[in-house]
């Protein structure tokens, strides 16, 4: 079973600098830094593009609370200032989401979930968190207990929240096999919209409305949230069902943004387009050699301008995993996993459809992938749990194939790859180049 994964957001910063410093501002405007963690232990890493280790800390856990273990996941905002997660009191097994500023370390937002008794709530695994593109707000995916429900419980400071508005998304269910997804912003004064199973505008779209569906929170921009409803414990399906919640217009419509899972998909902030590793019978595979998941023969894209999706690269021999904007968002790198689960490689991918076999990393026990200005890194673990990044610059034309480990770290537990900031590239023509069209596209609303 592949577990779903963060959807972090990449921040572009641009930086000036005098004509006469002009090299000195290209430098600069490429430097980038990214955060690690480490679930085992709850530690925090900052690593510069220069491959230093800038800071380290655990993560700060609520005081009242029993916690045995940290979480599993962290969610990163797009300035890399904010750090949201779930914890879980392993004595009452009550749920507490927390957003802390690490620079002032403290908590901005404390929220308790309500338990209803004899209820279990069902969870995805990990949690589904992801922050809001444009500001602090929070999305997150989870289960409910009742439609009618009301959350009024808020723990937090309101003076504290104050300095940031942290708004925040979330969609759970419970026994009842009723899912609910709910907006809150405790400056506002606690619940700010409601959608559930049940309520109108999901039958105005035919969502099921029984069954246990789990809502996940892929995206929430613009004061939209999308959301993708997984049949319970069946996390390896060729396709879902995915729609946008619109809170301004009142309305729920279905999209072909999101087909498959976070960890499958990588969104492009600028422009709205998703990029899918996608199973698609029309095209050439080996499904029946993937008995344990499906063959993710080719890459989609989502056109925002057209509602469309569809298929703009393939791959007949291998699976495809973690799809990655890089380059400053030009091109895209994709992890080629065997039939075995294993990541063999990544591999540069052009918008159309081409790849660049200059550019190409063995697995060496890559794990994830993520942009930079100038090409991307890769999170790799070694035999003991050690962690290393390597660094490929694809934009300034260096032939690699192993490439130079820039970042090594032997005390590191089994690290997972965060977020990245990074400053901006030159424009380069590729960003222009139109996708590839290799079969019929399907489209939002349902129509194929």
């Amino acid at each position: 079973m592949h577990r779903l994964f963060c959807m972090l957001f990449v921040v572009v910063v641009c930086l000036g600098a005098p004509a006469a410093a002009r090299q000195d501002e290209a430098s600069t405007a490429l430097l980038w830094t990214s955060w690690l963690y480490e679930p085992s232990t709850g530690r925090v890493t900052l690593v510069d593009s220069a491959g230093e280790t800038v800071l380290a800390f655990h993560l700060r856990l609520p005081s009242g609370i029993t916690c045995d273990s940290y979480p599993d996941d962290v969610a990163v905002s797009p300035d890399g200032t904010l750090l949201g997660y779930m914890v879980t009191d392993s004595a009452t097994e009550g749920q507490e989401l927390v957003v802390a500023d690490w620079r002032m370390s403290k908590f901005l937002l404390q929220y308790l979930l309500p338990s209803p008794p004899d209820d279990e709530a069902v969870f995805a695994t990990p949690l589904r968190i992801a922050f809001h593109e444009t500001d602090e707000t929070l999305a997150l995916g989870r289960e409910l207990y009742n439609p009618e429900t009301r959350f009024s419980m808020y723990s937090g400071d309101q003076q504290e929240i104050t300095e940031r508005d942290v708004s925040l998304a979330v969609g759970y269910r419970r026994k009842n096999e009723r899912w609910t997804v709910i907006v809150l912003n405790p400056l506002a004064g606690g619940v700010r919209a409601v959608l559930h199973s049940h309520s109108a505008l999901t039958r105005s779209v035919d969502i099921p409305e029984d069954g246990a569906y789990l809502p996940v929170v892929q995206r929430y921009y613009d004061d939209k949230v999308v959301f993708t409803l997984v049949p319970a414990g069946k996390y390896a399906l060729p396709r879902y069902d995915s729609y946008v919640w619109d809170l301004t217009a009142r309305t729920v419509s279905q999209t072909v943004a999101y087909l498959t899972l976070p960890e499958y998909t990588d969104t492009l902030e600028s422009t709205g387009e998703v990029i899918m590793a996608m199973y698609d019978d029309r095209l050439s595979h080996r499904q029946e050699d993937f008995e344990d998941d499906w063959h993710r023969n080719t890459l989609y894209i989502y056109d925002p301008a057209t509602g469309s999706a569809y298929p703009f690269f393939h791959d007949p021999a291998f699976s495809l995993v973690a799809p990655r904007f890089v380059q400053n968002d030009t091109r895209i790198v994709v992890g080629v996993m065997d039939e075995n689960g294993k990541i063999i490689r990544w591999r540069v991918v052009r918008r159309d459809g081409s790849t660049d076999v200059r550019f190409f990393r063995v697995g060496a026990g890559g794990v994830d992938a993520m942009g930079t200005p100038t090409g991307y890194i890769v999170l790799g673990r070694g035999g003991h749990g050690e962690a290393f990044l390597l660094d490929t610059d694809t934009l300034n034309q260096r032939v690699v194939s192993l490439g130079h480990i820039l970042w090594f770290d032997d005390q590191a537990v089994a690290p997972r790859l965060l977020w990245v900031q990074n400053g901006t590239a030159p424009d380069d023509d590729e960003s222009d180049t139109p996708w590839a069209q290799l079969a019929d596209p399907v489209y939002d609303g349902g129509e194929d």
